[in-house]
């Protein structure tokens, strides 16, 4: 079995639930930190991530697996890879490719959904092409295509278009070097889970090179970074915000 912790976005967080059997998942909180001995970082190399796992990058060896841009906060890993690519499945799915692994079809399926949720539909323009042949190759292990749109109907809930619409209104556009970044903000009262693909929409309706979405909700501040391939948004942040 594995240990799932963290807080995936909304949709992969309601398969993982219905699924939870066949996926032979353990919640984070049922796992002997005292047994742990070695770590596997995927989709983060950010230690602070990690919850109540985070005291076990300090002392254990960390393999990371990961295609974000890096942090100055990034765990020193031991092993791994590190890929410019839309979603972090994808680096997955190639390594098990090459070696001529298959998926079983549960476990392909949410892997087909992690590439479309981190890609839009494999439609955002950090989209490569590598997004596209691992969505292939899950398919080709049996991932049911037809469960996605499933899963990813309440992206667009009437909450999060209206906060869309306020994040259009309030979008102004700065020319920096890196190119144009759209800089959109917002205040609710309530906290709204999973605005990461409103960043990208922003990006994609000003043909931006960044988009950085500030919203202020529930007593705190929320700030996410969306970039095209080119552009390292840790840098950018770094460099003038």
């Amino acid at each position: 079995k594995a240990g799932v912790g963290g807080k995936a976005q909304g949709e992969v967080r309601d398969f993982i639930h219905l699924y939870r059997d066949a996926l032979r998942l353990d919640d984070s909180d049922s796992i002997n930190l005292d047994a742990v001995t070695s770590l596997i970082m995927v989709d983060t190399a950010v230690p602070a991530r990690l919850g109540r796992f985070a005291v076990l990058a300090e002392t254990l060896p960390v393999t990371v697996y990961d295609h974000l841009p890096k942090q100055p906060d990034d765990v020193v890993a031991v092993a791994g890879v590190h890929r410019n690519v839309g979603a972090a499945v994808t680096i997955l799915v190639q390594m098990l490719a090459a070696q001529k692994i298959a998926i079983q079809p549960e476990l392909a399926t949410l892997g087909l959904l992690g590439i479309h949720t981190d890609t839009g539909h494999l439609c955002y323009p950090q989209t490569h092409a590598d997004d596209h042949r691992a969505a292939a190759y899950l398919l080709a292990c049996g991932a049911s295509l037809e469960t996605v749109p499933q899963f990813s109907q309440d992206s667009y809930s009437l909450e999060k278009r209206a906060l869309f619409v306020e994040l259009i209104a309030s979008a102004k556009v700065s020319h920096l070097p890196v190119g144009d970044v759209v800089i959109a903000t917002a205040q609710r009262d309530d906290y709204i889970a999973d605005i990461a693909p409103l960043a990208n929409e922003l990006l994609t309706l000003h043909d931006a090179e960044a988009a950085l979405v500030i919203i202020r909700m529930a007593g705190k501040t929320l700030i996410v970074a969306r970039a095209t391939s080119s552009v390292d948004v840790g840098s950018m942040l770094q460099a003038h915000f």
